[in-house]
């Protein structure tokens, strides 16, 4: 919202007919834009690509029966 208010002063009044759809507007396109810029910084692979872990145990025993509680008090 900030950023939409800075543009205003810069905005050209005679083009602007409603200034709260103006600023509906940028706020809009704002937000759109960061959306769009932290999904391509999440793509970004940082490393070499990992395979999932291998499980060592018994390949018949199922979540419940492989959790660990975590040490009591």
């Amino acid at each position: 919202m900030q950023d939409a208010f800075l543009r205003w002063p810069a905005a050209d009044r005679a083009y602007v007919e409603v200034p709260e759809a103006w600023l509906t507007r940028i706020v809009t396109n704002l937000a759109l834009d960061r959306l769009r810029s932290a999904a391509a910084r999440r793509e970004r692979a940082v490393g070499a690509w990992l395979p999932e872990p291998l499980l060592d145990g018994d390949p018949m025993l199922g979540p419940a029966e492989s959790h660990t509680l975590p040490p009591g008090p």
